[in-house]
This record gives structure tokens, C-alpha cells and sequence, in this order.
């Protein structure tokens, strides 16, 4: 299912800052490419950054209506988030 180079090497993208990467998780009729399935890999060991964000912007092209989860809002995401920013702002980070 992984994305493979000629050589049967697996797919794998190095962050760049100020750089994105794009992927669309399904066929223009709507049915799923399983082949966009990824995962996020840890922080290498011996790397400047030990810490790693990421963002998501999902597009829709028709009315979409997403299945939460119980427990889960966009209000308890943005409370952790902001909780997140002030202590980091605390510590000097930027």
C-alpha cells in the first residue's frame, strides 16, 4: 500500500520549513486511495528541534458533516492548544 520508488523504497518526505506537503485521500469520484494512508515518524535522535508540529487544512468540494468522536470538540481543542501557546510563551519559546 505504501507509495514506492522504482528501486521498492518507501515514500518518505524531509520536513522543510516554509515547505508543505499536499495529498489527496481520494479518487475524484470520491472513493478512497488507500495508498494516502501515512503516519508521522518521531523526532530523529541528534536533531537540533526535539519538538515537531503539524497542521492539517481539510477542502471539501460538497456539504461535509464529520463523525467526532465523544469527548471531542474544536472548543476543548482550542482551550489546549492556547494552554499550550502560553506555556511555551512562558519558557521563551517562540
Amino acid at each position: 500500500r505504501d507509495l514506492r520508488n522504482a528501486a521498492g523504497e518507501r515514500l518518505a518526505v524531509r520536513p522543510l520549513e516554509g515547505r508543505a506537503l499536499l495529498f489527496f485521500p481520494a479518487f475524484g469520484d470520491g472513493r478512497p486511495d488507500d495508498r494516502t494512508l501515512h503516519a508521522g515518524e518521531p523526532v530523529a535522535d541528534g536533531t537540533a528541534v526535539k519538538e515537531k508540529l503539524v497542521a492539517q487544512m481539510w477542502i471539501h468540494e460538497r456539504p461535509y458533516s464529520p463523525v467526532v468522536p465523544e469527548g471531542n470538540s474544536h472548543d476543548a481543542a482550542i482551550r489546549l492548544v492556547e494552554a499550550r501557546e502560553a506555556a511555551h510563551a512562558a519558557a521563551g519559546c517562540r
